[in-house]
């Protein structure tokens, strides 16, 4: 087994494996129905469980005492005769895992052989890796890699959230005009009295074989995990929002949160047809850490976001994305309806 500690952070053991799984009806709604199940055997028990469906397997993510994890490791072994079962990743170190139950299911376009391939690439360099690493390579794998691979080159993540689908529209319309594929998620957590999110998300290439990804994010998901969903290493945010005052406000706090939670301060562009709605986006964005927060009226139809959006992304390799951006658009947008304002600049 392999160790590895953290600091003052208390060690656990943490197992990563899968096993060939043939539920019948949806995945996901397999896997709702014992929420329960798992919430109650981690009360017993201290384990911390994430769940996650690709193509006929299930991967398990454990973390806990010893003696508990080697229980749940037993129990997979049990309820797969006859089917294969890795192990991916077993060590001691710090633990990820916050819930005591967290499930995620991935739908691409993929088979089951395709995942088997991507789990054994990661078996063979699950020494060098932690369990987080593992879980983002399989639980939001890049659509442009080689079938059963896990990644193509660098990888900018722009994650674009919406008060409802708008977000999930925008990527359906670049998918099409592209001609590119999306990856489509779901997830839920601990609650009980919630149901799972949907989340999707397309691989963009640039060149030199970089990939710029764009993670749609409808705004209850922006309560999920980022854990869950691939989501730790965003670049950018952006905020699709309407003229309605209070839908914005929950939007925004939900942002702000999610903010905070990144491993790295992401820049934010919020775009919004309503001034006052601006204004706001601004003032409740301005408390977030190392944030460089944005607001411009891009307008409002589906199109005209699409079309800022794939602005965005031919900027991404650029050194300041964001700034190159704004820059073209104040210089060839003689609008005076258009607003850019920023506040807590990252130098």
């Amino acid at each position: 087994m392999n160790k590895r500690v953290d600091g003052d952070h208390p060690e656990c053991t943490r197992l990563l494996c899968a096993s060939q799984w043939a539920p019948e009806g949806s995945a996901i709604g397999a896997m709702l129905a014992q929420r329960r199940h798992w919430l109650s055997r981690n009360e017993e028990t201290g384990v911390r469980t994430a769940l996650l469906y690709i193509s006929g397997w299930l991967v398990q993510w454990h973390e806990g005492s010893a003696e508990a994890v080697e229980a749940e490791w037993l129990n997979v072994r049990a309820l797969s005769p006859g089917r294969a079962v890795r192990v991916l990743h077993r060590s001691l170190g710090r633990a990820s895992l916050q819930a005591g139950v967290q499930i995620a299911s991935l739908h691409a376009a993929e088979s089951a052989g395709d995942v088997a391939r991507r789990l054994r690439a990661l078996e063979r360099d699950s020494a060098t890796q932690e369990p987080v690493a593992l879980w983002q390579a399989l639980c939001a794998p890049c659509q442009l890699a080689p079938a059963g691979t896990a990644a193509l080159g660098r990888r900018d993540l722009v994650a674009i959230a919406s008060e409802d689908n708008e977000a999930v529209d925008l990527l359906r319309l670049l998918a099409e005009e592209k001609g590119l594929r999306i990856a489509y998620q779901r997830y839920a957590g601990t609650d009980l009295q919630r149901g799972d999110v949907g989340a999707s998300y397309l691989d963009v290439p640039l060149a030199e074989s970089s990939v710029t990804r764009l993670h749609a994010l409808p705004r209850r998901a922006l309560l999920a995990s980022m854990t869950m969903l691939g989501l730790r290493d965003v670049r950018q945010l952006v905020l699709l929002l309407g003229s309605h005052e209070q839908r914005a406000r929950i939007v925004l706090a939900e942002a702000a949160h999610w903010l905070q939670d990144l491993s790295n301060p992401a820049a934010v562009l919020v775009s919004c047809p309503c001034p006052k709605v601006r204004a706001l986006a601004l003032e409740s964005l301005a408390s977030v850490p190392g944030a460089q927060v944005v607001a411009i009226d891009a307008g409002d139809p589906v199109r005209a976001h699409a079309g800022l959006v794939s602005e965005l992304v031919a900027r991404r390799d650029e050194s300041d994305a964001q700034e190159g951006f704004l820059a073209s658009r104040n210089s060839s947008e003689p609008d005076p309806a258009m607003h850019a304002s920023s506040v807590n600049p990252m130098r």
